[in-house]
């Protein structure tokens, strides 16, 4: 008997030691029910991109002259800088809240354009939101 012990003890061993360094993985489906809940669970599990949300326009509106560009940003460390983007172009940085942008639409091209929103934390995390807007 002890003779199997001893010669089952390497395997034993070997395998002991690849269960305790494989990592423990939860298996965990996220469905938010809006920003805030999003945010509130993230907060405190460290380093996290800023969750941006554009309150307005709605994605696929359609706008026509000045519009307001609002964003809600939620992140558990200060944003920094609220950079807004159309078609690709920066057209302003914003550093303090409201984050908002005023937008001439009217003196876009009629059709479709989009609007980026990238928002900067001081641990230079970034996180990104896009949408759609049609310019009648």
């Amino acid at each position: 008997m002890k003779e199997s012990f001893k010669q089952k003890a390497p395997i034993i061993i070997a395998l002991t030691l690849i269960l305790l360094t494989m990592p423990l993985v939860v298996n965990r489906t996220f469905q938010p029910q809006d920003i805030r809940n999003r945010a509130q669970e993230e907060l405190g599990k460290g380093p996290i991109a800023p969750y941006v949300s554009i309150t307005s326009p709605a994605h696929e509106a359609r706008v026509a002259g000045t519009t307001d560009v609002n964003v809600e940003i939620m992140n558990n460390a200060p944003v920094s800088g609220v950079e807004f983007y159309v078609d690709n172009a920066l057209r302003t940085t914003v550093k303090i809240q409201p984050f908002k942008f005023t937008w001439n639409a009217g003196a876009e091209a009629l059709g479709m354009h989009s609007i980026t929103v990238r928002a900067y934390d001081r641990n230079l995390n970034v996180g990104t939101k896009t949408i759609t807007i049609y310019r009648e």
